[in-house]
């Protein structure tokens, strides 16, 4: 009758672990008040509240909402990495990241990583892919381009297309005359390895903006520092949005840039010292403290033969603490149970 009550103790336990197996199989559907993004869903905010990602924000405040993987995993689905065609395609294809955005391929891969792909906003496929051949319909001149790094560099020879592109006459992509305007152009293309055409003379403190970049430069020292504001390029140059010079990203990629231009009234941070600068410290020789001299003395003085008797431990008896009285109960508790239970062994049955 011993093993009954482990055997309950252990089916019971076994039916619990069963039935926890079965409630850990993933739902196949969200639930109510909840939207699926593929295979993810994730908590509706609470009314007048606004969705941006992953978080519902109502002026300062901002909650993180719920999750749910269909899939079963437990490892979060991270988001795929976009391609500058890809985030290209990704701005194109929602207004109002080409309004928060205009033409940043680095903010519009970032925004989908953190809000895009939660948020399930599509990725068309991209309308031109790097090194394809394109040409403008209606412009009279049959030429033939390279789209590159997002711009549109023309090829003057056969043979320099051949050079990058040796298929590059059997896909070849006619799009409208709007669609060229709207697309940049650079330089036209060169041999492979064949050195860049040199950089137009650029002037002391001239506005330099690059291509594809959407940001504006001084160009100081020589080198290009871009302006973080409005008011900072004013104090500067009070008509630097008057005559801003635009370079290809390849003219671009040759200048060298610096830090961004700070305010004229801004104080210089200090110069620190060198960390190769050494301190010499004056090396002085110590001097010898002066003590006076006195003759020894001759006086003998025969050694004491007293012997001062060591204190011994102290005898002062200490009063028992609460912790040791229930030592010593507990000890005395156990030793009557065990002589109790000895007798009981040792007695007799009748």
């Amino acid at each position: 009758m011993d093993f009954i009550l482990p055997a309950i103790i252990i089916v019971s336990l076994l039916v619990w672990a069963l039935s926890k197996r079965r409630g850990s199989t993933p739902p196949s559907s969200c639930p109510e008040n909840w939207t699926r993004i593929g295979n993810m869903c994730y908590e509706n905010c609470p009314p007048r509240w606004t969705t941006h990602g992953i978080l519902c924000r109502s002026g300062a405040r901002q909650a993180r909402r719920k999750t749910m993987n269909l899939t079963g995993n437990s490892a979060p689905i991270t988001p795929p990495t976009l391609t500058d065609e890809q985030a290209r395609a990704y701005l194109n294809a929602h207004p109002d990241l080409v309004a928060a955005f205009k033409d940043d391929v680095a903010k519009a891969k970032q925004h989908y990583r953190e809000y895009g792909f939660k948020e399930g906003r599509k990725v068309p496929e991209p309308a031109y892919t790097e090194g394809q051949s394109v040409s403008c319909q209606g412009d009279g001149t049959g030429k033939v381009y390279r789209y590159t790094g997002g711009i549109l560099r023309h090829y003057p020879s056969p043979a320099i297309a051949s050079a990058w592109n040796p298929t590059w006459q059997k896909n070849i992509r006619t799009i409208s005359s709007a669609e060229c305007a709207r697309l940049s152009t650079g330089p036209p293309m060169e041999k492979p390895g064949a050195n860049p055409p040199p950089v137009a003379p650029l002037t002391e403190g001239m506005s330099v903006s690059c291509q594809g970049d959407g940001k504006v430069y001084r160009y100081t020292e020589g080198k290009l520092r871009h302006y973080p504001s409005p008011a900072i390029a004013s104090a500067w140059n009070p008509t630097w949005d008057k005559n801003i010079r635009t370079l290809s990203s390849a003219e671009c990629a040759r200048l060298s840039t610096g830090a961004p231009m700070t305010h004229p009234s801004d104080p210089k941070p200090p110069v620190k010292p060198s960390s190769d600068a050494k301190t010499t410290t004056p090396v002085t020789t110590p001097k010898a403290p002066s003590v006076p001299l006195s003759p020894p003395s001759t006086t003998f003085r025969p050694p004491s033969t007293t012997v001062s008797p060591s204190p011994g431990p102290s005898m002062t008896s200490r009063p028992m603490d609460a912790a040791m009285i229930s030592t010593i109960g507990v000890a005395v508790v156990a030793s009557a149970v065990g002589i109790f239970a000895v007798y009981r062994l040792k007695r007799p049955v009748s």
